[in-house]
């Protein structure tokens, strides 16, 4: 019958290590030995005061041994024979380890951690703990990783363990990660500290490339902040707090959701628009082979600061953008007869050559003058002054020339042949377009047609689809604008709020330019997206933009004031004014003339 020892083997006791350490030692050619037999007698005595009685409890007393001794130090186990040692001492010895000393330790970890990747999908870094072991074996004693014993590792790892804990390294026994390739070995782990300053670079980039999805553009911080596989931030190395302050400083907040970012709206007077609109419009324009009256971007925004009495800390690179896409200087371009959308041009293709190169706002409405001379019935040319087109569908067009050549190309566009190709672009003719004809003769004996789609009539437009606005450029908003979106929504609406339907329309791209495809004339599409429409009106009356009985919209006499750019017809067009004049105010109606 086996007792119980005095002291539990697995518990490291202080007094017992005390009372190894008193054994005597041998020196043989500088190195140290313990006798092994002196170590089981010493630890059996203070376990099993009345005797080692059995196996187990025999077992219990190498074991602890061994674990005691090498926590003293000592390693495999040797055999001393005469004449090394005296015949009486013969027997087994605990050979002693080399130290390992701090600059080993950490000479081990910086050439572990050099050649292992971060590759966890959390804040922190972590490597195997034999891999640490078997690193500080060779860098202490020259031993590589084949020739590394059991007892040997053990040993290390009593001095690896607390050396890499008192830095900040948590032992794990599992490590749980969905990129950690050694899940069951023992392994070390430590939070990374994150990296601010890259934290807040890769905010600017991603907020500035559009990211606002909360989700998204936290994990594009975490991976500039620690690395690039990381998504989650389980232990809030980043708290919360910090979050919402650095994007402040950036000029966002959470939107209602809290689920994307929104620009942090300004405190602007009542006036803005009309302020911003009065800056603009004494500003210098430039001038590009494609492009005529464009406005740099730079001074818009510029403008813009000095109108509203702004400064350049508080409207940062994210009120910026609002204030052009969504906010009054995109409301001021859009009544000055400008896209809200910048494009880049070099500085040596404009005049006149401004300091450098960069963004520049371009009219909505370019008009290309240049007679066009089509040949859609071979060997009859006729001359086309006008021509609008969405992408390659045929909006308005007009031919003029005898009418032999005349009939003949109209029969050609309406014929079998339904995609044609004019001034550098396609033109495709279908029956689903439903175009009419509107027909008169010269004084000099010359037809002068003009086709116009269906949906550029008041009459024979359907309602619920998009629909097209022919525009010579006398007013910012083209009289049968609200007559036909009224048409072609289902929701009542009020002809003052033509102004504010206008802008938001232009700003939310429901009303796009025509022109680019275009020449002689210019054109919009409306989008009849219903529910995006009546989003329009409702933040319009929530924000007292617009309301029943009469309207408050900012900057709305400025977009009918004769001060306006875009307040005087547009001439020059050869031979075409009064025909375009007289399309576009027939387009109110439906004219078939066969």
């Amino acid at each position: 019958m086996s007792t119980h020892p005095a002291t539990s083997p697995s518990t490291l006791d202080d007094a017992l290590l005390a009372t190894l350490r008193t054994l005597p030692t041998l020196t043989l050619d500088t190195a140290c030995y313990l006798s092994l037999n002196a170590a089981h007698e010493c630890v059996a005595d203070h376990l099993f005061p009345d005797g080692v009685q059995s196996e187990v409890d025999y077992q219990c007393v190498t074991e602890t041994t061994r674990s005691l001794c090498t926590q003293l130090g000592f390693g495999e186990a040797v055999t001393l024979n005469p004449p090394q040692v005296p015949f009486a001492e013969r027997g087994d010895y605990l050979k002693q380890l080399p130290v390992v000393s701090d600059e080993h330790l950490q000479q081990a970890l910086e050439t572990v951690l050099a050649r292992i990747p971060l590759y966890l999908t959390t804040p922190h870094r972590a490597l195997r703990r034999d891999s640490l072991l078997f690193q500080v074996a060779y860098c202490a004693w020259g031993v590589r990783v084949r020739e590394v014993t059991p007892v040997q590792l053990a040993y290390l790892a009593e001095q690896c363990d607390p050396w890499m804990e008192a830095r900040g390294w948590e032992l794990l026994l599992t490590l749980d990660d969905e990129h950690w390739s050694y899940a069951s070995d023992p392994a070390y782990r430590r939070a990374l500290e994150p990296d601010r300053d890259a934290l807040t670079r890769a905010l600017v980039k991603a907020l500035r490339d559009g990211f606002t999805s909360l989700e998204t553009v936290r994990r594009i911080g975490l991976q500039a902040a620690f690395h690039y596989n990381t998504r989650t931030d389980p232990e809030e190395r980043i708290a919360a707090v910090e979050w919402q302050t650095l994007f402040a400083q950036l000029g966002y907040q959470l939107d209602a959701s809290g689920e994307r970012l929104e620009p942090i709206p300004l405190m602007l007077p009542e006036d803005a628009t009309t302020r911003v609109c009065t800056a603009l419009s004494e500003l210098s324009t430039y001038a590009h082979k494609d492009y005529e009256s464009m406005l740099a971007r730079q001074e818009v925004l510029a403008a813009t600061t000095k109108a509203l009495a702004l400064d350049g800390e508080t409207l940062t690179a994210a009120r910026e953008e609002a204030l052009v896409t969504r906010g009054v200087v995109g409301e001021a371009l859009v009544a000055l007869g400008y896209e809200n959308r910048a494009i880049w041009l070099p500085a040596y293709l404009l005049t006149p050559s401004p300091d450098q190169a960069g963004d520049f706002f371009r009219r909505a409405q370019q008009l290309q003058t240049r007679v066009h001379h089509p040949e859609f019935a071979s060997g009859l040319q006729v001359h086309s002054p006008a021509l609008v087109r969405d992408d390659a569908t045929l909006v308005y067009l007009e031919l003029v020339g005898p009418r032999q050549a005349v009939h003949a190309n109209w029969a050609a566009l309406r014929g079998a042949r339904r995609t044609h190709y004019v001034a550098g672009g396609r033109l495709n003719v279908s029956k689903e377009d439903g175009l009419e004809t509107l027909k008169r003769t010269l004084p000099c004996g010359w037809d002068h047609w003009a086709l116009l789609h269906r949906q550029t009539s008041l009459e024979t437009m359907q309602p619920r689809e998009p629909f097209y606005l022919l525009d010579e450029g006398a007013s910012v908003i083209p009289p049968l604008f609200f007559p036909m979106l009224a048409r072609s929504l289902a929701m009542p609406l009020q002809a003052t709020w033509d102004e504010h339907l206008w802008v938001q329309g232009r700003l939310r791209g429901l009303i796009t330019s025509l022109s680019d495809a275009s020449y002689g004339l210019g054109g919009w599409r409306v989008e009849a997206e219903e529910d995006v429409w009546r989003e329009v009106v409702r933040e319009g009356l929530q924000q007292a933009a617009i309301s029943f009985g009469a309207s408050v919209a900012r900057g709305g006499s400025w977009m009918r004031s004769s001060h306006h750019p875009d307040a005087a017809p547009v001439a020059g067009r050869p031979g075409g004014g009064r025909a375009a004049t007289r399309a576009t105010r027939h387009a109110g109606r439906t004219v078939t003339r066969r």
